[in-house]
Order: structure tokens, then sequence, then C-alpha cells
């Protein structure tokens, strides 16, 4: 088992310029859509990533690895780790 990165955001506590960017990444995906996100096998060296959004009610998860990222998901995927990252070093 690999190293466990982890963020609960809430959009509130984010400025407007930041909350709208992760909306408009999550809604390039089509997070809410009625189609599956490719979720392919884990390579054996490769990175995991589940999202979970809840949006006016909804709330969806999906797991993804590496090779199976769209750009726009990877966009995503490299927003939140990064936000992860951070907010690990300012505990």
């Amino acid at each position: 088992m690999g190293l466990r990165l982890a963020i609960d955001l809430d959009l509130a506590s984010l400025s407007v310029e930041e909350a709208a960017s992760l909306q408009e990444q999550i809604d390039a995906i089509g997070f809410f859509e009625e189609h599956e996100i490719n979720q392919q096998q884990v390579p054996a060296d490769g990175f995991q990533y589940q999202i979970t959004v809840e949006r006016d009610g909804l709330v969806r998860s999906v797991q993804v690895q590496d090779g199976s990222l769209t750009e726009p998901l990877q966009v995503l995927v490299n927003d939140l780790s990064l936000r992860a990252r951070l907010q690990r070093r300012t505990g």
C-alpha cells in the first residue's frame, strides 16, 4: 500500500476565483453526467485517485488510475494533489 494523500474541500472556504476554477474543472470532465469515467486497472507502480464531489445534494465518487486520465481529469487531479500537499505542509 502506498502513500495516502487526501483533502476535504468546501468551496465556501475558498476564494471566489478558486471555487470557480474547481467548479469549471469538475464541469469540464462531466463529473455528474450519465457516463462512465474510464476506470482502468492501476499499473503496479501507478497512482490511484478517488474523487468524491457533492453538489446540489448529489454525490458521486469515481476511482481512476494513472493511464486512464483524460486531460481535463488530469488537470483536476493535479490541482487537488497540489492543494492536499500544501495542506499537509501547513497542517
